[in-house]
């Protein structure tokens, strides 16, 4: 009988100590911004919206097809607000006329504060970019007689 009381007080002891509620940790990009068209040359802004929970260490990244450049090249740190909320921003410039559409990959990823796991998301965008437009004028003068 009273091994039955230890071992009960052991088992509601454990339950008491216990982690009432085990939050996962989640990274998701809400967001990707930037024009839908520039021309070529162009310098534009490209802005991630992310958000977290039970997250540290987050980090944005770009991946671009030649003929687009943004900086920073490499990954940049997202710092989320008390609400789990963060942006990233590239300054990007445009030197080849193309269609870029779904050809930017947007990325963040993060370690989770409990198990020191990865977790991360991408999310798919892009743009056109324009040739400058341009004008020749050709003139030519007739020799008449006088």
């Amino acid at each position: 009988m009273a091994n039955s009381k230890l071992m009960a007080f052991v088992i509601v002891a454990a339950m008491l100590l216990m982690p009432s509620s085990v939050v996962a940790a989640s990274i998701s990009i809400s967001s990707v911004s930037l024009p839908a068209t520039v021309n070529q040359g162009d310098t534009f802004t490209t802005t991630m919206s992310v958000s977290g929970s039970s997250v540290s260490s987050v980090s944005g990244t770009l991946t671009l097809p030649s003929g687009l450049s943004c900086t920073p090249t490499s990954s940049q740190t997202i710092s989320l607000d008390s609400s789990g909320v963060g942006t990233g921003s590239w300054s990007c410039t445009a030197s080849v006329a193309g269609d870029y559409t779904n050809q930017i990959t947007a990325g963040v990823s993060a370690t989770d504060s409990s198990t020191g796991s990865s977790v991360s998301d991408s999310k798919q965008s892009g743009l056109r970019v324009l040739s400058p437009a341009s004008l020749s004028v050709t003139s030519s003068i007739v020799a008449g007689s006088v």
